[in-house]
């Protein structure tokens, strides 16, 4: 009994790990996909798919700081301000690789987190 317990424990932690890297590859996805929506111009279609991307990997920096434009785009001023913060809190020496704008192209993550925070505020 004691044996089909733990090969029981193990066959659950081996999906929930394989679960959890499935959600963060298409949280990826999404991302991916938001960004080329960006570029065509369907605003529409980029809020709803960085919404699903921060709902399968609330953690990632990336999407943390996309979920800042989606609220800054719906003049919600407070909880941009929240995302860029904590984008800037979590970003570390993380860069930006090719993607939306091409400004930012290799520049660190962080900092592009920063200039959202200062345009949202005014500054």
């Amino acid at each position: 009994m004691k044996k089909s317990g733990s090969l029981l424990l193990i066959m659950f932690t081996i999906t929930f790990v394989m679960f959890g890297c499935m959600a963060k590859d298409q949280a990826t996805l999404k991302m991916r996909e938001a960004v080329d929506a960006e570029k065509q111009g369907d605003v529409v279609k980029y809020k709803a798919l960085v919404t699903e991307a921060h709902n399968l990997n609330p953690d990632d920096v990336y999407v943390i700081n996309n979920m800042g434009v989606v609220y800054e785009m719906d003049n919600n001023k407070a909880e941009a301000i929240s995302h860029y913060k904590e984008c800037m809190d979590k970003a570390g020496d993380l860069r930006i690789a090719k993607g939306g704008d091409p400004a930012w192209d290799g520049k660190l993550l962080k900092d592009r987190c920063e200039a959202n925070l200062k345009r949202v505020q005014g500054k």
